[in-house]
């Protein structure tokens, strides 16, 4: 083990660093893949063959429905991370025992432009290909 890893938070003795927020993101993804890939309507179940039907419904629609806790544990996570990193970045930048205005503002911008960046790069990329290709660009790599 090298000596950068921390093993324990010091202040709860919880090991959940940002590794295993890593691992937990990584099961919340696998979720959400699953989550999109069988949660249809009832017209579309004959796309594919079924391991085992569950009360008319097959078991992976069945299964996808409890998929849907992944947005929570998105969520849950990417709160954790937040409150984690501001804690680190109010006792870095504290002054006279408060953090100024501005240094707040800054870490909200910060953080903002740095999710809105994923956000319109992948806009910018798929949007366009929709509207050139239309609904069947789409239906291709979905179905």
């Amino acid at each position: 083990m090298s000596k950068g890893v921390k093993l324990l938070d010091r202040q709860t003795g919880l090991l959940f660093d940002k590794r295993q927020t890593n691992i937990a993101k990584g099961v919340a993804l696998l979720l959400l893949l699953w989550h999109h890939l069988f949660y249809n309507s009832p017209e579309t179940y004959t796309r594919f063959t079924s391991l085992y039907i569950f009360h008319g419904v097959p078991i992976e629609c069945w299964l996808a429905d409890f998929c849907k806790v992944c947005v929570a544990i998105f969520l849950l996570l990417s709160g954790y991370g937040l409150t984690k990193s501001f804690s680190r970045y109010y006792t870095n930048h504290l002054k006279d025992g408060k953090l100024p205005v501005k240094k707040s503002c800054r870490y909200v911008f910060n953080h903002l432009i740095k999710l809105l960046s994923n956000y319109w790069l992948i806009y910018i990329i798929f949007v366009p290909l929709g509207i050139f290709f239309g609904h069947s660009f789409i239906t291709y790599f979905v179905f």
